[in-house]
Order: C-alpha cells, then sequence, then structure tokens
C-alpha cells in the first residue's frame, strides 16, 4: 500500500490492520477509493494479519527460556518476538547487547539474565 493510501486510512482512523479487515464495507465507501481499491487494501490487510499470526505462532520461548529465574513470563515472550527463543540463545548474548533487545532492561538485570542462561557452559 502506497503512502497516499495510508495516509487516508489514517485520516479515516484506520491505525491497525485488524480495523481495516473489521471495516469490510466501510472501506469501498472512502471517497477516494473505488472498489476495485478497497477490495486490494482488503485482501493486503488480510494477508498482512496471517502473515503476523504466523510469525507470532513460530515465535514462542522454548521451556529452556521460560524455566529460567531472572526471564519472567512476560519477558519471554518479548525475548521470543525478537527471535530469542531459548536459554541457549540467550546465552550467546553480552549484556549491552540484550539491554539495546530489551527496552527497560537494566545492564544489571542483562548480566544476570546472561549469567544463568551460560550455567551450563560451567558445569
Amino acid at each position: 500500500i502506497d503512502e497516499e493510501i495510508a495516509e487516508i486510512l489514517v485520516r479515516e482512523g484506520y491505525l491497525r490492520l485488524d480495523q481495516v479487515v473489521e471495516a469490510k464495507e466501510k472501506i469501498s465507501s472512502i471517497e477516494e477509493f473505488d472498489e476495485d481499491i478497497a477490495a486490494a487494501i482488503l485482501s493486503r490487510a488480510q494477508m498482512a494479519l496471517l502473515a503476523e499470526a504466523a510469525d507470532e505462532a513460530t515465535q514462542q520461548p522454548e521451556e529452556s527460556l521460560l524455566s529460567m529465574k531472572t526471564v519472567s513470563h512476560a519477558l519471554a515472550i518479548q525475548l521470543a518476538k525478537k527471535n530469542v527463543t531459548s536459554k541457549e540463545a540467550l546465552a550467546e548474548f553480552a549484556a549491552d547487547e540484550l539491554v539495546e533487545l530489551v527496552n527497560g532492561l537494566s545492564p544489571e538485570d542483562a548480566g544476570k539474565m546472561i549469567m544463568e542462561a551460560r550455567e551450563e557452559w560451567f558445569k
């Protein structure tokens, strides 16, 4: 979808893909859109939502990450969305990299998480 169409959708109050998909008939009633453009917008919005859902379904945290004492369930979900799905993947990070990846994470907490993830390395 080009910038002009996006601007029209925003002006009309459609800020998220799910809002566009739910609005079906209303999209075609927007003055600047004919039936073909409205159908294309709806089709692309539906495809994008499906792609997002598929991506979220594949990016689930593994049990090794969920079982860590220093990683809450919410943080594990956040990490998985950034392709860090396992304890082993977390162990590969440096503290500054992890702080950059996770908004609001302190360097101290990042270090604790990484050290817990690396415990297996020292056994």
